[in-house]
Formats: structure tokens, sequence, C-alpha cells
């Protein structure tokens, strides 16, 4: 399949339960940010008994181990504050 969110659904029913299992395809480092990597998956959504219903391929772009997205403002002022708590 080609780059992107591919997918394909089949018949399903209201009332149905759906369970999800995502499978990791591939991943690799983001060339232009270097903290990031891009990670290709699979899901297949199975109704209660056991049948496929849904089936697609992403690619989502997640933070590399030891890498945290930057803090906003208010949350760095919080984070400041509970630090100063804990050390007096």
């Amino acid at each position: 399949m080609k780059e992107g969110w591919h997918g394909r659904a089949y018949e399903d029913f209201e009332g149905d339960t759906i369970y999800a299992e995502s499978r990791v395809l591939a991943k690799r480092e983001s060339q232009s940010r270097p903290q990031m990597g891009i990670v290709r998956i699979m899901t297949t959504g199975f109704n209660q008994e056991g049948v496929g219903v849904i089936e697609f391929i992403r690619m989502i772009m997640v933070y590399k181990r030891g890498h945290t997205p930057p803090h906003s403002a208010a949350e760095s002022r919080a984070l400041a504050m509970r630090t100063m708590l804990v050390r007096h």
C-alpha cells in the first residue's frame, strides 16, 4: 500500500461491540525532526464474534524514547510550582 491512511470496512451492525488490534509494520526516524520517529501501523477491528469488520493502515509521528513534547507556559509554571513545593 502507499504511504498514508488506507482502510477497508466490512459489514457491521448497530449494537456490535468492536475490539481493535494494532501491529507495528515499520518504523523510521523523522528526517526533519530528530527527536521524533514515524511509525506505520495496521489496525484491525473485530466484532464480538471475532469477525474482522474494519482494517486500516496509518502512519503516526511519535516522540522518541527520552524525548517529550515542549511544555506550554502554563504547564511550565505549574511544574515549577510543584518543584518548589517539593524542595521546601
